[in-house]
């Protein structure tokens, strides 16, 4: 099952076809706030599956560079993708603008912020599962640890630790979107 959705990632045509959660290293699940359609709309690492399309990401692959994605949220209607604070603000580019280090993972939309997915496989490094890494920066997406008693916390771009857990992720197929049917049971994209 692996093998196959490894193959429907990679074919830049059908990755949109798919609806994915996107879980982290304390198994919780990123999360497009209340689904909001403005850009800055935060984006965290949320502890429950709440069965919302607020937690359900497609994927849309740069066809002419494997494995460089978009994740749009399924909720918004106005396509949010998940981006970054320092890629919204009026005029930056980077290189050579500033670097994005520490930026909060939020929802925008007006261009693309194109992602990474950098496979992890078991065998070569401690963890398994995917990094989200911005294309611009070169940061990789990070979870932070949710506090005693809350149940979200931040996702933020951080320098690339290939020994850091807070930056592995895991795609859980939930949808096949062309057919309007769940994917098949245990779809789960690990090392």
């Amino acid at each position: 099952m692996k093998l196959l959705c490894l193959a429907l990632l990679a074919t830049s045509a059908s990755a949109i076809n798919y609806s994915w959660k996107i879980s982290d290293f304390q198994g919780h699940f990123v999360d497009l706030h209340n689904g909001g359609r403005a850009n800055f709309t935060p984006i965290h690492s949320f502890a429950t599956d709440t069965g919302s399309k607020n937690q359900e990401w497609g994927l849309i692959s740069n066809r002419a560079t494997p494995l460089l994605y978009v994740a749009v949220n399924q909720k918004s209607s106005v396509g949010s993708q998940m981006a970054h604070t320092t890629g919204l603000v009026a005029g930056y580019t980077s290189p050579p603008g500033p670097p994005a280090v520490h930026a909060q993972v939020v929802g925008g939309t007006g261009k693309n912020f194109w992602w990474m997915l950098d496979y992890m496989n078991a065998t070569e490094s401690a963890m398994a599962g995917f990094r989200f890494i911005d294309y611009e920066s070169g940061l990789a997406l990070t979870a932070w640890p949710a506090k005693k008693g809350f149940p979200s916390s931040p996702l933020t771009l951080e320098f690339l630790d290939v020994d850091n857990e807070k930056q592995a992720f895991n795609l859980t197929c939930v949808e096949n979107i062309s057919f309007g049917r769940p994917c098949e049971e245990n779809t789960v994209l690990v090392g």
